[in-house]
């Protein structure tokens, strides 16, 4: 890599804490807050962290963990289990030879982080990855076949897990029965400027999911009685026709989350939205979590806090 420094960090989940494994170069062994470091920055996200750093980009509370060392450049990549599951980052700091890592030190980095993960996981962690993927494979080739779509005019999303579902207000158990649906749209439905617009969206998407085949609107099981859903299912979602010209940086997939009732109308509990230019994107980094937001005029119904 021609690093400066690098460094092997581990996730105590307990604490909250990220801890030195086994390191190289300059950088102190250490043990800190996730907030304390650029590599708790990738642990917190899933995400790859890689910046040249000019003054205007220092957040000083992120360099307590480099303490002696002038940080030029970062680059921090996490580190999964066959599970999805966060265990650490891989870090390596100041690139001697240039100003910053480039795109091959981070594909170089990241086939690390997956031999490290294999390594941390134990001898049939290969084996339980080699069937996570065939069994996506498989539900991602189903997705397409039953919804009848051709492939040109259809998303196809991966739905792992939710986590802190807010309990059902009117239920005495408290437990959800949640079930998520997905729509591509135009614009994206979180601005504030979306408001008036999104409510009406929103009461036709309430309609489509009532009257409508799951295959039809891009619709999940249902989970009952969970807070902390595991769906693990691929979803196929139709493209609508007047938007099939728009440019995909226009494009956004607006996801709603639904308590469903057996009794009575289902009940709309929380959205999110993301780009659908950056799906390529987050397909090759693995599964990354959205926060959940409320719906408009009813803001303090459910506790999203952690959702």
């Amino acid at each position: 890599l021609g690093a400066e420094s690098i460094s092997l960090l581990l996730l105590d989940e307990e604490h909250g804490e990220l801890y030195t494994e086994a390191v190289e170069g300059r950088l102190p062994k250490r043990r800190g807050k996730l907030v304390d470091s650029y590599a708790g920055w990738t642990v917190e996200r899933g995400l790859v962290f890689n910046r040249r750093l000019g003054p205007e980009d220092v957040e000083p509370e992120r360099l307590r963990a480099y303490d002696g060392v002038e940080v030029s450049s970062v680059l921090c990549v996490p580190i999964f289990d066959t599970r999805r599951k966060c265990l650490g980052a891989f870090e390596a700091v100041n690139k001697m030879s240039k100003e910053a890592f480039d795109a091959e030190d981070v594909q170089y980095v990241q086939q690390v982080a997956n031999y490290i993960a294999l390594m941390l996981e134990g001898p049939t962690a290969e084996l339980r990855r080699v069937l996570a993927l065939t069994r996506q494979h498989l539900q991602h080739k189903a997705a397409i076949e039953t919804s009848g779509l051709q492939r040109d005019s259809m998303v196809v999303c991966f739905l792992e897990q939710a986590q802190d579902l807010p309990e059902n207000c009117g239920d005495g158990d408290g437990m959800m029965d949640p079930y998520v649906t997905f729509h591509v749209v135009q614009g994206d439905p979180m601005k504030e400027d979306q408001g008036p617009g999104l409510a009406q969206r929103i009461l036709s998407q309430r309609s489509q999911v009532l009257r409508k085949h799951s295959w039809e609107i891009g619709k999940s099981k249902t989970e009952f009685m969970d807070r902390f859903p595991k769906w693990h299912e691929t979803i196929a979602i139709p493209v609508p026709e007047a938007l099939k010209d728009t440019p995909p940086d226009d494009l956004y997939i607006h996801v709603l989350l639904w308590d469903y009732d057996s009794l009575k109308e289902d009940h709309l509990v929380a959205q999110a939205s993301f780009p659908l230019s950056r799906m390529p994107r987050a397909a090759a980094r693995g599964a990354r979590p959205f926060a959940l937001h409320p719906i408009p005029e009813q803001e303090g119904l459910y506790d999203l806090g952690k959702a």
